[in-house]
């Protein structure tokens, strides 16, 4: 019986043990100038997963960009009062 025990109780360690937690999804915004695809310029949004868990999304872990414009100016508007 207690051979079983003790067997049972190292199986619990075995499979319980350290377990790697998964790399956290995070965001990056980096600002963007004029370009053929915002000519306004707008803002980079990156995505990926932080590979080393340093909490920041390096060059290397971005798996997605997507631009974000900003508009064309608009015309001037009257003056306020």
């Amino acid at each position: 019986m207690r051979a079983t025990m003790a067997w049972m109780m190292g199986l619990g360690v075995v499979a319980c043990g350290d377990r790697a937690v998964p790399p956290a999804p995070l965001l990056r915004l980096d600002p963007a100038g004029p370009s053929e695809t915002c000519p306004d310029g707008g803002v980079s949004v990156m995505s990926g997963l932080d590979d080393n868990g340093d909490g920041t999304l390096q060059d290397g872990e971005v798996d997605d960009t997507e631009a974000l414009c900003h508009g064309a100016p608009g015309a001037a508007g009257a003056a306020g009062a």
